[in-house]
């Protein structure tokens, strides 16, 4: 299963889904957490996706649901 797959079965899964940030959340990890139904972030958390500084797209749908 790729990880395009896995984030898709995240956003897909009948039952509500929580994320939980403490620290770092950067590239695929913060689509994981964008698939998911609540999102719950500790203050001192950063969210981001660094791949964009080096010219690649998010692949796992994280531009069409961090809006």
């Amino acid at each position: 299963m790729s990880i395009d797959e896995s984030i898709e079965t995240i956003y897909e899964f009948p039952r509500p889904t929580v994320a939980k940030i403490d620290g770092f959340c950067l590239g695929a990890g913060l689509e994981v957490t964008l698939a998911c139904d609540i999102r719950i972030a500790t203050e001192g958390s950063r969210l981001g996706s660094p791949e964009i500084e080096l010219g690649l797209i998010p692949g796992g749908g994280g531009t069409q649901r961090l809006t």
